[in-house]
């Protein structure tokens, strides 16, 4: 494990030095990117929630029918 990180730590060195001031910084970019991960775990957890919701829904309305279908 410790390998690879330094070779992530050397391939930002080369990175950031290949880009000079002008380049983008990779530890913003890999802020950024653990932002969008947390985004995206959100989204997953939020559509899970309404799924579960509609599913419920679906009973309902099936049991208050009688199991006939709308």
């Amino acid at each position: 494990m410790e390998e690879y990180e330094e070779l992530d730590m050397v391939n930002t060195e080369n990175i950031n030095n290949a880009n000079g001031a002008e380049g983008v910084d990779v530890d913003d970019m890999k802020k950024r990117l653990k932002e969008m991960e947390e985004e995206v775990a959100a989204l997953h957890e939020m559509q899970a929630k309404v799924e579960s919701h509609m599913v419920l829904q679906g009973l309902f309305w099936k049991r208050m029918m009688g199991g006939k279908s709308l």
